[in-house]
């Protein structure tokens, strides 16, 4: 298990109305009640959130597979077959294509597919 320290939070990113809450606050109860920080609240940006999306992706396959590299490393633990998919946090799942089509057409370099609504 290894846990991403990030500043954004996304919530139902693949939907049709997805949330992106991001900014200089941490989600503890002094960064929000006490300190000078702030916090966006993007909702309904299906853009947005497929770009926060595409950067969750990127970091998560970063330390996953350093992870994985530091097990071996160690000898605690052998690899099988890569497995083609990724379940994320977020529920979304990720492949190993190197484009994805977005709810409107258009095309990103996400290889996070939207579900369909």
């Amino acid at each position: 298990m290894f846990f991403i320290h990030t500043k954004f939070l996304l919530i139902d990113p693949l939907s049709d109305d997805p949330l992106v809450c991001t900014g200089s606050a941490n989600f503890s109860a002094n960064s929000l009640l006490h300190n000078d920080e702030n916090m966006l609240l993007i909702r309904g940006d299906i853009r947005v959130a497929d770009i926060y999306l595409t950067e969750f992706d990127r970091i998560f396959r970063h330390f996953f597979a350093r992870n994985a590299i530091n097990k071996i490393a160690a000898g605690g633990e052998k690899l099988g077959a890569a497995s083609s998919s990724t379940r994320h946090p977020s529920g979304a799942t990720s492949s190993s294509s190197p484009t994805a089509s977005n709810a409107d057409g258009g095309r990103c370099s996400s290889p996070i597919r939207r579900r369909a609504g």
